[in-house]
Parts: structure tokens; sequence; C-alpha cells
């Protein structure tokens, strides 16, 4: 049997024969990612820049979110790349139309409803800027930079707060009761509001008939002050001050459901009372010493009510009457 002759081996190859172990090859190199490949040729999303990283200034800091949603609600988180923002405009603009809408009711029984309303606005809009402070914050976070700035934004509406407080507790609900109506009607008779003073009848009368009325009891008040005084030094008023030291008491519900409440003079007296039966005390109370005026008034609807709460009402006066001069709205 012929042998066939072996070939000799190449450098570096392993002998005819033997079983040679080849090193493992290195795994070949991905193919490179050109921008035609799309989205799937690289799945897994892009890790955030460092903090040495460049930050476009399109990023919105916090603060600036916050500052902007104060004053539009939305555009905040519309900076900060949440596209929920476009709703806060219009949201914005039916909210303070509607509050403003319901605004003069508060002259009546629905203060209270308008008050929580208001707060109500208020809390919303502090919680619409807060909420992009958060938004531009987080997304800040993700690229490893500081939110940029507070919350002391939230400050900006302290004027707005104290300036809607301030005048709801002012005109709010002068109407919701008959004393504090007559009140409101008593203070612009003293600041000589004829205008104000009229818009607080059922009927409202003429300013010029309301100044002219004015005259008449001003003078009959003083008269008739004088002549008390004169009889009963113990009365506490006094006749170059309008009204000062009467006082108006309340005579009920009449027979149409109005209310009527007159205007006396009354002086203090002493009253000796024992306590547990022994014990000797003393106490002051008004006494009245003569009727002056009266005041008749009535609830009357006030727009068209609040729906669901049902209708609003706002006393407003019918007649009043001081030491025999009458004023009557129509």
């Amino acid at each position: 049997m012929t042998r066939r002759p072996s070939t000799p081996a190449e450098p570096g190859a392993p002998a005819s024969g033997t079983t040679a172990s080849h090193p493992p090859s290195d795994p070949p190199e991905p193919p490179a990612r050109s921008d035609e490949d799309g989205p799937e040729a690289n799945p897994l999303p892009n890790p955030p820049p460092g903090p040495g990283d460049y930050v476009p200034s399109r990023v919105v800091t916090a603060g600036g979110a916050l500052r902007r949603s104060l004053l539009i609600w939305g555009w905040g988180q519309l900076a900060a790349g949440d596209r929920r923002g476009w709703l806060g405009p219009p949201t914005q603009t039916v909210a303070v139309a509607g509050l403003v809408a319901v605004a003069p009711l508060a002259g009546g029984t629905a203060a209270p409803i308008v008050f929580v309303l208001a707060a109500a606005l208020v809390t919303g809009w502090a919680a619409i800027g807060v909420h992009a402070w958060h938004r531009a914050a987080h997304r800040r976070a993700a690229l490893g930079v500081d939110p940029g700035g507070g919350a002391g934004a939230l400050l900006w509406l302290a004027p707005l707060v104290l300036t809607a407080g301030a005048g709801l507790w002012v005109a709010g609900g002068s109407g919701a009761d008959p004393a504090l109506a007559l009140d409101g009607y008593l203070g612009d008779w003293h600041a000589g509001r004829a205008e104000a003073a009229s818009a607080r009848f059922a009927d409202p009368p003429p300013a010029t008939v309301v100044l002219a009325a004015w005259e008449r009891q001003s003078g009959a008040v003083r008269n008739a002050v004088v002549r008390i005084v004169a009889a009963e030094p113990a009365v506490a008023a006094d006749p170059n001050r309008l009204l000062d030291g009467l006082r108006w008491v309340d005579l009920g519900t009449t027979a149409d459901g109005g209310r009527q409440l007159a205007l006396e003079a009354a002086r203090q007296e002493r009253i000796d009372n024992e306590l547990f039966g022994f014990l000797p005390t003393t106490s002051q109370r008004l006494a009245a010493v003569e009727r002056i005026g009266t005041a008749e008034l009535r609830a009357v609807p006030v727009g068209s009510g609040l729906g669901p709460f049902g209708p609003v009402v706002a006393w407003r006066l019918i007649r009043i009457e001081v030491a025999g001069e009458a004023l009557v709205g129509g």
C-alpha cells in the first residue's frame, strides 16, 4: 500500500492529522447606523446629558414655568412640554367670566356662595402654577440640571387675594339682611352719596329726589332731637350730629312679608336687682323715650339666581320716614 506523501504545513497552521484549537474570533461589528435607518435601528432611548452637557435654551426653568402659568393658565405647562396646557387659556377665561357674572349677586343672600367660588378660583390658580413648576422641574431633572427657581412667584397672587377679599367684605352681603341694607343707606346719607342711596331702594327714586328728602329730614331730625333733649336730658343724642345717639329697633315682619324698623330716642336707665335673691346688683339698659321715624324694607329677587342654589334675594328699602318727612321709592 502506497502511503500518500504528506504536504508540509503552512507556517502557523497545525500539522496534518492533529486537531487544532482555534481561538475565538471577535464578534462582527454592527453595521453603521445611518439617518435613513429610522428609530427602529436603535430601540433603546438615549441617556440624558451629563451635568456638564449643554442644555438647550428651550427647556424652561421651573420658576419661569410657574410665572407663566400665573399669568396665563397652561402657558408654563406648554413650555415644559405638556400639551395639556392648551386646556388652560379657555378654562381660565370661563372661570374668570363666571366669577364676574356672579359677583353682583354677592350683595344679596348669595354672598357666601360667591365667597366660596372666589376662594376656589384662587386655589385653582395657585395649583396650576405649582403643577407647571413640577413639570418643568422634572424635565430639567431628567437632563441632570437644577430646576432653576423656586415657588416664590406665588406671592404674585397676594394682591389679587387682598383686593378681592376686601371688595367682598365691603360690598358683599350688603343686602343679605334688613339691618345691613339700612346701615348701608345711612352710610350713604352721611357721605352724601345720593346715587348709591337711590340704588338701595326696590324702586330707585331719582338722585335729586333723594337729596331733597335728605335736606328736609336733616332739619326735621335736628329739631326733634333738640326738643327731646330739652325734655329728657338723659337722652344720649346730639342735634349737631345727625342720628348719633339714636337707635334702630327691629319691629318684626310686616303683613306683606317685609321688615319694619323704628328709629327711637332712648335714655340710660339704672336697674337694681338681686343675685341669688340676696346679692344686690345694678345694670344699665336703654329705655325708649320717643319714636322719631320708621323704615320699611322688602326682599326682592336679584338676577336669575344660581341654578341649584335657588333664587337670590336682597333687601331693599321701600319707604323711610324720619321726623315726619318721608322718602318713598319710585
